[in-house]
């Protein structure tokens, strides 16, 4: 199994190195001159970062450190005696949500919002609402207070209070008072009568992670990014070959994770809109204590 693990000063380096290097167009290697192709490592005490050259013209990219934990592949291109490498990166929305109709007593006649605080509670400027028809909600309020990051939590509505859309607004900037939110709004999916509606809601950090734009220099059959040695090349094995092809495949495809007993919701709309007031509106989950919360 292709696994690497790298830490916290490739964490920055990743964003840094973003948009370094200028492509050309297409894929697949446009020289022939390289011939470096093989499996490269390079380790600290926190973190590995590993990456494999392929001489298709492709590439994989493994790295964990601290609470990253990324594997990613692309195309590269020879560029006189260094390499130029472009991860593939489908564009998809930050928010995923997924739903299913719960048959449970404790379930029926209920609208149930579960927001992962793991992800949703360290992404300042989330705002949540629901409206009981196509038009906006009128008040979106935060979603987590700084502490109230650490758990699941709940909100609960009832079906008979005619909700028909929710929606989740974010920004680029890290205050909720600055500057226009994106908002996406959703239109709850219909269920059996008697069933209730159980939505998961998580924030995707990997979809707002800039794309990786790596440039890796050769001297001697050593590779070097970034003043980071990776060394000379080892062997690929058979299982290393056909994870990074598997991970390629999936990119370009656009294919998601498959969800167990649960359908993913698309957003209905996707606009920008000003909420004054939200900023000094109580979040919805004020601490990790924090459960179901219903109007």
């Amino acid at each position: 199994m292709y696994a690497v693990r790298f830490g916290g000063l490739l964490h920055r380096a990743i964003f840094a190195l973003a948009g370094v290097a200028t492509f050309a167009d297409g894929g697949g290697a446009s020289a022939t001159a390289f011939d470096g192709f093989g499996l490269y490592r390079h380790g600290t005490v926190d973190s590995i970062e590993q990456l494999m050259i392929l001489p298709d013209g492709r590439f994989c990219y493994n790295v964990m450190a601290g609470s990253l934990d990324l594997l990613t592949g692309g195309y590269w291109t020879a560029q006189g005696d260094a390499i130029v490498l472009r991860e593939i990166k489908p564009v998809s929305s930050p928010i995923v949500v997924l739903w299913q109709a719960s048959t449970r007593e404790e379930d029926r006649g209920k609208i149930l919002f579960e927001f992962s605080g793991r992800t949703f509670g360290g992404q300042a400027g989330i705002l949540f609402g629901t409206s009981d028809g196509d038009q906006l909600p009128k008040d979106m309020r935060p979603l987590f207070a700084p502490d109230a990051n650490g758990f699941e939590s709940f909100y609960v509505e009832t079906r008979s209070i005619g909700t028909k859309t929710f929606a989740l607004a974010t920004r680029a900037r890290q205050f909720p008072s600055d500057g226009p939110s994106t908002i996406l709004q959703y239109r709850l999916p219909a269920v059996p009568a008697g069933s209730g509606l159980r939505l998961r809601l998580y924030y995707d950090r990997e979809a707002v992670r800039p794309s990786i734009a790596l440039t890796a220099t050769m001297k001697d059959g050593a590779m070097t990014i970034d003043d980071r040695s990776f060394g000379k090349p080892g062997p690929i094995s058979d299982g290393d070959r056909a994870t990074c092809t598997d991970v390629i495949r999936k990119a370009e495809s656009g294919e998601a994770p498959a969800a167990v007993d649960a359908a993913r919701l698309k957003a209905e709309r996707s606009a920008e809109a000003d909420f004054p007031g939200a900023a000094s509106a109580t979040p919805l989950f004020k601490t990790s204590g924090d459960g179901a919360m219903a109007n």
